[in-house]
């Protein structure tokens, strides 16, 4: 193959002959300077670049009219066909089983990856409660963002066997209260309303002052103040008996978790309507504390906020390129010719883009730099051969010809380089590296054609420019002394890359969930016993915490508890029972009431209980008749809301003695839908019990029968993807462009050079990664590949520089600085993959020039100083 290249290069080339060469020695100076000879001058033959050059020239309109049709063609296919999606997900191949099991899980529950979680937290449970409640009900009224709202732990499948989820000795107890309150409720049952009332705690009255402090009392009056306390903050409510017969639910947890189900099509408007009900929530109860845990296709910013940084990065990148241009090419005329190549690369590139992709991701859109540095090193090199002062020479024609025949062999070495570079990552796992190497290859393809076709035409038809004058700064003891340090610094240069090569083996590679273990790992069980067994295998592991399935929120025990409450059939049964007696007795009742509660919490001796219930409820009842209108009958709604239920409570006690044991089907369905699918599968969650590394946690539970599925398995199948994607593309592509180097080159000194230009800057970035714990993203691959690309024509240019350029070093440093310039104000767009990409390019391509500006050159001299003592010693020998 490398026969081929070579065969190939000479055939581009189409070398003169030696007497050829000699007599045009004015027009192709060779290192060693001798005045040419007297003879007639005579025209070299072209090779291929040369002959584009002459034929370009001289049909430049037909040129230019022919690229501006496939410019605005390439313009109307992008502007009409181009959709970016910065905020999706890179998609990365899975092995077939993985990706069977996680479409399967994706399927039977389609909901699962897009809930949302909302934790609260607060000083009192019943603080929490309400405000998970007030969260839920707020979010569910708004139907055209979400789909369901629920707070796992209240609703009627809670009220009704909710007192299953109690100790067997709670029950007990629970059950021995109600049944010692059963003259209580028999008192009541008398007459079921206010002047029943006030006869009870008239009687409770009177004990107290005899000395003795009736037990079970507590309960009634804290749930009549409650009543009370409601009606007078306009929040009326029936009041609870159950809780009366100590047979209710009572709210301990102050954590609460509310789960939300956002439209498919509507995260990242969900994500904005929690963010502002969360933070409005919070700012106005100082006590309460809110965490959401959003889906990983929900943005981080709103969408104004991201195009306004957009806007911010477009601003600066025009203005430092501008100010770039400005001071390296200095004349318009360069300008032009340096830019409309990586203009043609780009649009060419975008239409692309929109052909090969639907949406233009994260990962696609650095395509711009993967064009613009290889387009610029090389029509950068075109342009200074075409403005490069020729007094021998007139034609523009003749200038272009000579430019082309003098660097179009570099152009099209530094461009194929960069096209093989990344034509090797074509066929990788990741769908959108794999879509990047299309789009580049094509980029870079139409900026090496623009270069040797549309620019030496363009050349002829742009007006000349003043010639740049080379005036002698006197700065040759600043050269001098550069020359000096220099060895030293390009010794401690190979000596550091040298020792950075061990940092290869301790990179670490992450993907954008590959770190998320929150919401564990899951897995898919044919049926309640499969999921059963599955469940005590999971917590049988070390690493593995909490195991959450349909039957974690069975209920345990069922049979003894079922026992305990066959003792409450016929306990509350109530006889005589009577209506209310009527609006003209309820103010006297009241008063009596307030009269019994008095002496109930002023009496010495009584119990501090009682006394505490009994001054609360007598507060509450303060607080109502004093705020309410004293024209509306408060009495009549107060008794309605204490009795509305007390005739409904023997049959709910009864109830609760035949209660059975919960079915699938009494589970709320938004929970059930969570872990069993209509095809029957039942869905097993694993948490890890501490805070573990996810390869770690992921490798723990998957020796199990069962595989494991869910994010957090596809992200890890994507990080074995992801690091292992480097190595095979990057190796290919990397030995094909020194294959076309050292085919350029055929010197293996120069080759060895530019060898290890393209290696020894990523042993600096990889001892920078692995030293500051920084994780290799999949949006550092196209970095590293750039850096790569960069690196070989950036030491071809370096090394062509010694024999044939005359570029100021600084000036040789402006395709790189211009990438610079527009990479940089990405730190700016709030997309932390793009900030990724571009801190990794920058400091990639800050390695680079360093090498090149210190290492390259020197290695370069050395190898000169070599030759020349070489040739000196050769020279003796013939002599001898």
């Amino acid at each position: 193959m490398m026969a081929v290249i070579v065969r190939i290069f000479n055939w581009l080339e189409a070398e003169p002959s030696m007497q050829d060469w000699e007599e045009q020695r004015e027009l192709f100076p060779t290192r060693r300077r001798v005045a040419p000879a007297p003879l007639p001058r005579r025209r070299i033959r072209p090779n291929l670049f040369a002959r584009i050059a002459r034929y370009s020239s001289a049909h430049a309109s037909v040129v230019l009219v022919i690229a501006t049709f496939i410019v605005a063609i390439a313009i109307s296919i992008s502007t009409f066909n181009t959709q970016f999606d910065l905020l999706k997900p890179i998609e990365i191949t899975q092995a077939s089983a993985a990706q069977v099991a996680n479409q399967q899980l994706q399927l039977e529950f389609p909901s699962l990856g897009g809930l949302i979680f909302l934790k609260v937290t607060a000083d009192t449970p019943q603080s929490a409660k309400t405000a998970a409640q007030f969260l839920a009900g707020t979010l569910e009224k708004d139907q055209g963002v979400f789909t369901d709202t629920f707070v796992p732990g209240i609703g009627p499948f809670y009220d009704r066997f909710g007192i299953l989820y109690l100790d067997v000795g709670e029950i007990e107890a629970r059950v021995r209260h109600t049944a010692q309150l059963r003259p209580l409720f028999q008192a009541l049952a008398v007459s079921p309303n206010l002047a029943g009332l006030s006869t009870l705690v008239t009687q409770v009255a009177s004990a107290v002052k005899g000395g003795r402090s009736p037990q079970g009392l507590e309960d009634l009056f804290l749930q009549l103040s409650l009543t009370v306390r409601n009606l007078a903050a306009s929040k009326p409510r029936p009041m609870d008996w159950r809780a009366v017969a100590g047979l209710g639910i009572e709210t301990r947890n102050v954590d609460w978790t509310v789960i939300v189900e956002p439209q498919p099509a509507k995260l990242q408007q969900a994500r904005q309507v929690v963010e502002a009900l969360v933070a409005s929530t919070m700012q106005a109860q100082d006590n309460l504390k809110i965490t959401a845990s959003f889906p990983k296709d929900t943005a981080t910013g709103s969408v104004g906020s991201s195009g306004r940084q957009v806007v911010v990065y477009f601003a600066l990148a025009i203005l430092l390129v501008n100010l770039l241009l400005a001071f390296a090419l200095q004349n318009m005329r360069t300008i032009i010719l340096v830019l409309m190549p990586v203009a043609v690369a780009i649009i060419i590139g975008l239409a692309a883009a929109s052909l090969v992709t639907l949406r233009v991701d994260r990962v696609v859109v650095t395509f711009i730099f993967a064009v613009v540095l290889p387009t610029a090193l090389a029509s950068f090199c075109m342009a200074t051969a075409l403005v490069k002062p020729r007094k021998e020479l007139s034609s523009a024609t003749a200038i272009s010809m000579l430019a082309a025949q003098d660097t179009g062999s570099l152009v099209l070495t530094t461009l194929g380089a960069a096209i093989v570079i990344w034509a090797a990552w074509i066929h990788v796992g990741v769908s959108s590296l794999a879509a990047l190497g299309v789009i580049t290859v094509v980029g870079n393809l139409a900026g090496l054609l623009a270069i040797l076709i549309v620019v030496p035409g363009l050349f002829t038809l742009l007006p000349e420019a003043p010639v740049e004058q080379h005036v002698n700064s006197g700065r040759r003891g600043d050269i001098a002394l550069w020359k000096k340090i220099r060895p030293l610094l390009a010794i401690l240069g190979m000596a550091a890359c040298m020792f950075c090569i061990v940092f290869f083996s301790s990179l670490r590679f992450t993907t954008e969930m590959a770190a998320d273990v929150s919401r564990g790992v899951q897995f898919l069980a044919n049926d309640e016993k499969s999921a059963q067994v599955l469940s005590n295998e999971l917590k049988s592991i070390p690493e593995v915490g909490t195991v959450r399935w349909m039957g974690t929120f069975m209920p345990q025990s069922v049979e003894e508890k079922q026992k305990i409450l066959q003792n409450l059939k016929g306990s509350l049964e109530v006889t005589n029972a009577s209506g209310p007696v009527g609006p003209n007795d309820l103010g006297n009742d009241v008063q009596v009431i307030e009269a019994g509660l008095r002496t109930i919490s002023d009496v010495a001796g009584t119990d501090v209980g009682l006394a505490s219930s009994a001054h609360q409820l007598r507060r509450s009842l303060a607080v109502l008749f004093n705020t309410s209108d004293p024209n509306v009958p408060v009495e009549i709604e107060l008794e309605r809301l204490i009795f509305a239920e007390f005739a409904q409570l023997p049959a709910r006690v009864d109830e609760l003695a035949m209660l059975q044991r919960p079915a699938l089907s009494d589970f709320d369905v938004n929970l059930r839908k969570q872990f069993v699918s209509d095809k029957g599968h039942w869905r097993v969650e694993a948490l890890p019990r501490r805070i573990i590394a996810a390869g770690k946690f992921t490798a723990a539970v998957d020796h199990l029968s069962t595989p494991p599925v869910g994010p957090l398995v596809v992200a890890q199948a994507e990080l074995a993807g992801v690091a292992a994607l480097p190595a095979r593309p990057l190796i290919i592509g990397l030995l094909l462009a020194l294959v076309l180097a050292l085919a350029y080159l055929r010197q293996f000194l120069d080759w060895l050079i530019v060898l290890a230009s393209a290696l020894m800057p990523l042993a600096l970035y990889a001892a920078l990664a692995v030293t500051s714990d920084t994780a290799i993203e999949t949006l550092s691959i196209p970095a590293i590949v750039v850096a790569v690309a960069a690196n070989v024509g950036m030491a071809l240019v370096t090394v062509i520089h010694g024999r044939r350029l005359r570029v100021s070093r600084l000036k040789m440093m402006f395709p790189i600085a211009l990438v610079l310039a527009i990479a940089l104000p990405l730190q700016f767009v709030q997309v932390s993959e793009l900030q990724t990409f571009s801190r990794s390019l920058v400091w990639l391509l800050i390695f680079s020039v360093l090498f090149n500006v210190v290492i390259v050159q020197q290695l370069f001299a050395w190898v000169e100083s070599w030759k020349r003592s070489r040739s000196r010693l050769q020279e003796a020998r013939t002599i001898t």
